[in-house]
């Protein structure tokens, strides 16, 4: 039997990265470092309105904060909350290192997007808000997602805020799609040290049963699907665990958890 990883996390965020890309070269081809960049006709009207935006950025901070604390740091919704927030931090302070470093015009002030280093007030390069805003939903999207499919859909609000920051001006294309792609990197770390689980796909030479769990040793579980030959593993990885990556693909050793 041959087990994969299954990180459909990765996928999705590919899928939203892609999406952003398409989307910003699709509105109009222009400069800046992927030569997509150029200023949109200003809309701060509807769902794209500045007020809408600040209400979802401050809005997710404060139910991060809130939920924190509701939920403190001895579960896994709560442990998710406070890697919300480390995320947040993390992803806050880089954001605010490139733009002093880089000191882009935003396109409210320009319509070049070729300014680069013109002092330290000029802030475009990256979007801060979708770099928070990001970095915000990835430990839950990480966490649930290949439990509760659903979870996914949080993944609109970067994908929001990205759109309505680049029609107000606020930030050029390649702007968003650094911040977003800054979010997502600080977003899926460890919770503090504890266990975190990975799916993984099992194509299986016979069928033991029907949605059975099974043991594949220590605190590895899994449970068989039958018809497609296939079986779900979840393979809890410790904090001082650094090597999972290098076991993408590998064979684990099952034994029947039942008579």
């Amino acid at each position: 039997m041959r087990c994969t990883i299954i990180r459909p996390v990765v996928l999705v965020r590919s899928a939203v990265l892609a999406s952003l890309s398409i989307y910003a070269i699709a509105v109009h081809a222009g400069g800046g470092p992927l030569g997509i960049d150029s200023r949109l006709s200003y809309d701060d009207s509807g769902i794209w309105k500045r007020k809408n935006q600040v209400i979802l950025f401050d809005g997710l901070i404060v139910a991060v904060g809130l939920g924190a604390l509701w939920e403190g740091g001895e579960n896994r919704l709560g442990r998710t909350f406070w890697q919300s927030i480390d995320s947040t931090a993390l992803a806050g302070a880089t954001s605010t290192v490139l733009k002093l470093a880089f000191q882009r015009v935003r396109p409210a002030d320009t319509n070049n997007p070729n300014e680069w280093f013109k002092g330290t007030h000029n802030q475009s390069f990256p979007s801060g808000e979708v770099t928070v805003v990001s970095s915000i939903v990835t430990p839950f999207v990480v966490e649930y997602g290949h439990d509760h499919p659903a979870i996914y859909a949080l993944e609109l609000l970067p994908v929001y805020d990205a759109i309505a920051r680049v029609k107000v001006r606020g930030h050029w294309q390649t702007d968003v799609l650094a911040g977003f792609a800054i979010g997502t990197l600080a977003g899926p770390g460890r919770i503090h040290g504890t266990a975190r689980s990975f799916s993984m796909s099992c194509r299986m030479d016979s069928v033991w049963g029907s949605g059975r769990d099974f043991d594949v040793g220590g605190d590895v579980i899994g449970e068989v699907f039958p018809g497609r030959r296939m079986a779900l593993i979840s393979i809890p990885i410790s904090e001082s665990d650094r090597g999972w990556r290098s076991r993408s693909a590998r064979r684990l050793p099952l034994r029947r958890g039942w008579p």
